[in-house]
């Protein structure tokens, strides 16, 4: 289980507060969400590109479960975007190659 450090005086040695770390992960939640819907796609569909079962990818896309980063890696290519865009530490969805 990773450690988070608090925020103290506006530094944390570049380490995440359990704040930050739980906004990271709704931003990154509904990011996947945002995406599939956007192309009319089901999580079965999406759950088979990712050759995984669809309870699991609905687990992820709703918070339930911890995105493994080969399924988020995958998820950018799939989605044409970026990691960085499905985890929310930017707004550009264009990849870059």
């Amino acid at each position: 289980m990773p450690e988070f450090l608090p925020i103290i005086d506006g530094r944390n040695s570049g380490k995440y507060s359990l704040y930050e770390v739980s906004c990271l992960s709704i931003q990154k939640y509904r990011r996947i969400k945002e995406m599939r819907e956007d192309r009319d796609w089901t999580q079965q569909y999406v759950a088979d590109l990712l050759h995984i079962n669809r309870r699991t990818y609905g687990a992820y896309e709703n918070g339930v479960n911890m995105i493994p980063v080969d399924i988020l890696i995958q998820l950018s290519c799939i989605y044409e975007t970026s990691v960085d865009y499905l985890l929310g530490l930017t707004n550009n969805k264009m990849r870059n190659h």
